[in-house]
């Protein structure tokens, strides 16, 4: 009986641990209704073994797009506008695996965007709606206008700024008598429970932006 019991367990204990984290898979799993599922089933289950614990990182809601806008002083009404933070994704991937020049590149700009918004709202999004009768840019202007002073803001600030020289000279810009203008967004993520949904709308946030400053030759 004894020798039954313990050839049996390993399987009972391998059956039981797979269950375990097939459930805490498929409550982690975006934008599946199986939580509610397995809450009405087993409500007990969450206290027992605790599967709020973030084993699974959320999946980010938005991609953040960094843009420098560059205008002639003379005819401001035309303009060069580039995309970076996508652009430096895609030289990573073109690269790889002998991409350390661009690892540290993303690292460097990825890190100074991030963290010029963290500064600006202090770990915190802007809000879902923006109160009349401010816009998205004058809402913006005031958060910045708080810490406008603060020198970690201005190292941040001062980093994209010498990187947007990089970035005329590889997209052969020339600066003479040009204004830019450095544009932060959010740009939404398709979720998982609508990638299907083909009037999904991939909307872009305002989240910083500079006044046009004539740039350092």
């Amino acid at each position: 009986m004894k020798q039954t019991f313990y050839k049996v367990m390993p399987g009972m204990a391998m059956i039981i641990f797979l269950l375990y984290w097939m459930a805490v898979f498929a409550i982690t799993f975006p934008g599946g209704k199986a939580k509610q599922v397995i809450g009405n089933i087993a409500p007990k289950f969450n206290s027992l073994f605790g599967y709020s614990w973030r084993l699974f990182t959320p999946p980010y809601t938005f991609n953040v797009r960094l843009y420098f806008i560059v205008r002639n002083v003379h005819l401001p009404y035309k303009t060069d506008t580039v995309e970076v933070l996508q652009q430096i994704a895609l030289q990573k991937q073109t690269a790889a695996p002998f991409n350390q020049q661009e690892t540290i590149t993303d690292y460097l700009v990825n890190s100074n965007a991030n963290g010029l918004i963290k500064t600006v709202w202090g770990n915190k999004n802007m809000p879902a709606e923006i109160p009349a009768p401010l816009t998205d840019s004058s809402y913006v202007a005031q958060a910045i206008a708080k810490v406008e002073t603060d020198q970690t803001y201005q190292m941040y600030l001062a980093t994209l700024k010498n990187y947007c020289q990089v970035v005329l000279k590889q997209h052969r810009i020339s600066s003479v008598d040009k204004e830019i203008k450095i544009v932060i967004k959010e740009k939404a993520i398709r979720p998982f429970d609508a990638m299907q949904e083909k009037g999904f709308e991939e909307k872009e946030r305002l989240v910083f932006e500079t006044a046009f400053y004539k740039p350092t030759l």
